[in-house]
């Protein structure tokens, strides 16, 4: 059997890889094109989170997660991203397109379902594991 860190790890470049790909491909399905991103987005920070910490509790980890999107997306409605995306500092753009620059209540939703699905995941195989 796999260690668990080591599947995160796997998982977690995985997700990467899907996040990147819904980006760069278009499919004109608005729930492909500007929702699964984001879903990945969240389910990132809660798999990196779970690397870093792997003795941090499942919650904990999905409320931490969740907390870090909902402050990213609440500062999306001050004008500073909008701002470092159009800076001549080339670290300041990319740091802009990474933590987004317009506010939508969907992405929230998008947030949750993406924490919810890596949470259930990672429950299944924590009681895969317990039962060996």
């Amino acid at each position: 059997m796999i260690k668990p860190t080591i599947r995160r790890i796997i998982v977690l470049g995985v997700i990467i890889l899907c996040g990147i790909g819904s980006r760069l491909i278009a499919t004109g399905f608005a729930l492909f094109d500007n929702y699964l991103g984001d879903a990945l987005y969240a389910a990132m920070l809660f798999m990196l989170l779970l690397v870093l910490a792997p003795r941090l509790r499942l919650a904990k980890a999905a409320l931490m997660s969740f907390a870090v999107v909902v402050l990213i997306e609440l500062f999306q409605l001050t004008t500073i991203p909008l701002a470092m995306r159009s800076h001549e500092n080339s670290l300041l753009r990319l740091i802009a397109i990474v933590l987004g620059t317009t506010f939508n209540g969907w992405d929230l939703v998008s947030y949750a379902i993406g924490i919810v699905l890596f949470f259930g995941y990672e429950a299944y195989w924590a009681r895969v594991e317990a039962a060996q």
